[in-house]
């Protein structure tokens, strides 16, 4: 058995095990959080980002922290990389990850709500890696639909098991087929499994024959489906004389 001590006697751990060594680390791997305030806490000399893995049966809000001083906490956002997004704490079984500001000497994993059972957590900290997760993909999948006069369109995106859809362009085109009739109130293409009930209005002027219209979205970041695994439709109503034209840049992603 090897056991790989620095000049101050503590056991060196980031090192690959090499011909069936085993290299000894006497600290605790997790911590149990049963009490409302039970907190794991891990002091920091320079390392720029932590990860936490949370485990067990429980009901709590467990949230991260810093400190400057040693003494007052400020909390911290985590990425939850499963779902792609940031949040306040964590109430799930899962592993979590945050930055830790310059300056910091400790950061702390605290059960800021808590009702029953125990989480099981385990805190570390790096310097080697930092949070810098992005998502520069170029578009290489496109859904186009063209449809009759005077007839409904439905674009659909196809489901991709396990997979979200992000959109990087949508664009509308209304055709006069026929001279158009100015109407009170605008034409409204819906969607289903984009955020919010998307909906676009769509200029409901009155149009010569061999008038094209676009309604061209161009988002600053990817529109990204709501649900995972799931069709993603634009749905153009059936609007008299109206030729419709739907087109759709995507990719796929987590």
């Amino acid at each position: 058995m090897a056991e790989i001590k620095d000049q101050f006697g503590n056991y060196i751990q980031n090192l690959n095990k090499i011909g069936g060594e085993t290299l000894v680390d006497s600290r605790p791997a997790t911590v149990n959080l049963a009490v409302l305030n039970a907190e794991v806490l891990a002091d920091i000399s320079g390392e720029d980002f932590a990860a936490f893995d949370v485990r067990g049966t429980f009901v709590a809000t467990l949230t991260p922290s810093y400190s400057i001083d040693g003494v007052n906490f400020i909390d911290l956002p985590i990425f939850i990389r499963a779902t792609e997004s940031f949040a306040l704490n964590a109430t799930a079984v899962g592993t979590y990850f945050f930055e830790i500001p310059t300056g910091t000497r400790k950061i702390r994993v605290r059960a800021t709500a808590y009702t029953s059972g125990t989480a099981i957590v385990a805190l570390t900290a790096n310097k080697g890696l930092t949070l810098g997760y992005y998502k520069n993909i170029p578009t290489n999948l496109c859904v186009t639909t063209t449809g009759a006069i005077g007839a409904a369109v439905t674009a659909t995106i196809p489901a991709a098991t396990g997979l979200h859809h992000y959109m990087t362009q949508i664009r509308i085109e209304r055709f006069a087929g026929a001279l158009l009739t100015a109407a009170a109130a605008p034409v409204v293409v819906t969607t289903t499994n984009l955020p919010g009930s998307r909906a676009y209005s769509i200029d409901a002027s009155a149009a010569a024959q061999g008038t094209l219209v676009e309604k061209i979205d161009i988002p600053v970041t990817p529109i990204k489906s709501t649900a995972a695994g799931t069709a993603t439709t634009i749905v153009a109503p059936a609007t008299t004389s109206v030729i419709w034209r739907i087109t759709v840049d995507y990719y796929l992603g987590l």
